[in-house]
C-alpha cells in the first residue's frame, strides 16, 4: 500500500513538475513575442521620426509648354504649373 502511494505521489509531483515547466515555457514564449513587438513599434517610430524630419524639396519639371514645380513637405506635395 506505501509503494503504491509513493508512486502516486511521485507521478502527481512528476506532473505538477511538467506543468509549471509548461507554464514558465509559456510565459517566457510570451515574453519574447512582447519584446519582438516592442522592438517592431520602436523601429517603426523611428523610422517615422526620420521621414518626418526630412527637409522639403523642391523638384523642377519642365517641358516644350508646361512649367510645372513640386514641393514636397512631410507626407504632402504641392504641385505648380504655368
Amino acid at each position: 500500500m506505501q509503494l503504491l502511494r509513493t508512486a502516486v505521489d511521485a507521478g502527481r509531483q512528476y506532473r505538477d513538475a511538467r506543468m509549471l515547466q509548461d507554464q514558465e515555457r509559456e510565459l517566457h514564449t510570451q515574453q519574447i513575442a512582447s519584446q519582438q513587438f516592442a522592438n517592431g513599434m520602436i523601429a517603426w517610430a523611428n523610422y517615422m521620426q526620420a521621414v518626418n524630419a526630412r527637409q522639403p524639396q523642391t523638384v523642377h519639371l519642365t517641358s516644350t509648354s508646361v512649367h510645372c514645380t513640386s514641393t514636397s513637405l512631410g507626407n504632402s506635395v504641392s504641385t505648380n504649373c504655368n
